[in-house]
């Protein structure tokens, strides 16, 4: 299971612990499970600082908070060190009714649990930098400063080389090292979805050699949102929310999209250069909200771009979301997908941005194998 699905299944362990006592109650006693709510619900809270919002924990947190609220009494009790050996039948039936909720609730969490996904021989590391805009970005190493940008890096863990060996559709291998260089993904998502959100597909990337450097902004002079703080605990969930009611036209808002993530595509190029040390070549990724401004930063940069690829293209996939399949189930479900524990989307993508990646670049072929049995597709 992954940590979230941990998490949100303590809590609800604990709420239906603390329910249960009303049936089970012999004789006088402390009611010490009567605090176990007051723990769940502070952690319910907490998982939504971690995790961020979602539909799935505020309804936790508003299960936890129901218990908490019924359990005040019972807590006072037992600060009190007062024995119990009766519970009203009314309380009872709320109890068991609280019960049936966290059971309910907590089939819900194991129904749609992320996929849990093992790459192993790759590194991850964050980065977070302070600023604007308007005036830069700097890297910060405070715990409490807001994260204005935050940069993740995903590389082999014994770093990349520049050979290379692409199966083609026919079946075909072919062998080869770039002439300048394996170029540096650089990764761009839309804001429906966040970084964590494509991990499946970033991580397949690295796994195959490539690092990637995928950012996320969150500066005061480009808001996404404006109801709600533009952070990463909100945005995600507010366009999210906008989008299911049919509030988010991303084909309106096309050309406002284009001329904002274009002038992201700048400034991550300018902070990942911070990890170009070898002076490779940029490649360009982006979903649905970026797909103008892909094409745009090619051309604006293209001294230091070789190249783009658009996820959107690929029909397959659900565009502007990213691996929903396997990252959030819920939202899948919600867009008429289901939970793929195969990983077909995203190995699928990473097969096409490779296929891209070499296409676009130059390459000094090796060597030619004889088609596979096994075709790719």
């Amino acid at each position: 299971m992954c940590d979230i699905t941990l998490s949100e299944l303590l809590v609800l362990f604990m709420l239906i612990a603390s329910s249960a006592r009303v049936l089970y109650i012999k004789q006088a006693r402390i009611d010490a499970l009567a605090s176990l709510p007051q723990i769940a619900f502070v952690i319910s809270l907490l998982n939504i600082y971690i995790w961020g919002f979602s539909a799935l924990e505020i309804w936790i947190c508003i299960v936890a908070f129901y218990a908490f609220v019924l359990n005040v009494p019972s807590a006072l009790k037992v600060s009190s060190y007062l024995y119990v050996d009766y519970y009203h039948p009314v309380f009872s039936f709320f109890s068991v009714f609280a019960m049936l909720l966290s059971i309910v609730t907590a089939a819900t969490v194991l129904l749609f649990a992320p996929v849990r996904i093992n790459n192993t021989g790759i590194k991850v590391s964050e980065y977070k930098y302070a600023g604007k805009f308007s005036t830069g970005f700097t890297r910060t190493t405070s715990k409490y400063e807001k994260a204005d940008a935050v940069l993740t890096v995903f590389e082999p863990k014994d770093g990349s080389t520049d050979f290379v060996t692409f199966r083609t559709d026919e079946g075909s291998e072919i062998s080869g090292n770039f002439e300048n260089g394996k170029p540096i993904l650089v990764f761009l998502g839309d804001k429906r979805a966040s970084t964590d959100m494509y991990r499946p597909y970033l991580e397949k990337l690295a796994v195959d050699g490539y690092t990637v450097i995928a950012g996320e902004f969150f500066a005061s002079d480009m808001k996404w949102i404006t109801a709600t703080p533009d952070t990463a605990h909100f945005r995600r969930f507010v366009i999210n929310m906008a989008d299911l009611s049919g509030n988010w036209d991303v084909v309106s808002q096309k050309a406002n999209f284009e001329a904002r993530c274009a002038k992201e595509y700048t400034m991550l190029l300018y902070l990942a250069g911070e990890f170009n040390e070898g002076r490779k070549p940029f490649f360009l990724i982006g979903d649905e909200m970026c797909s103008d401004a892909l094409s745009l930063s090619a051309v604006l940069y293209s001294s230091a771009v070789c190249g783009y690829f658009d996820m959107s293209a690929m029909e397959v996939y659900p565009a502007g979301y990213g691996c929903i399949e396997q990252t959030d189930p819920l939202l899948a479900y919600l867009h008429g997908r289901r939970k793929d524990r195969e990983q077909k989307i995203p190995r699928l993508l990473a097969a096409r941005t490779e296929e891209a990646v070499i296409l676009s670049s130059k390459i000094a072929i090796s060597s030619k194998v004889l088609p596979s049995e096994k075709k790719y597709k």
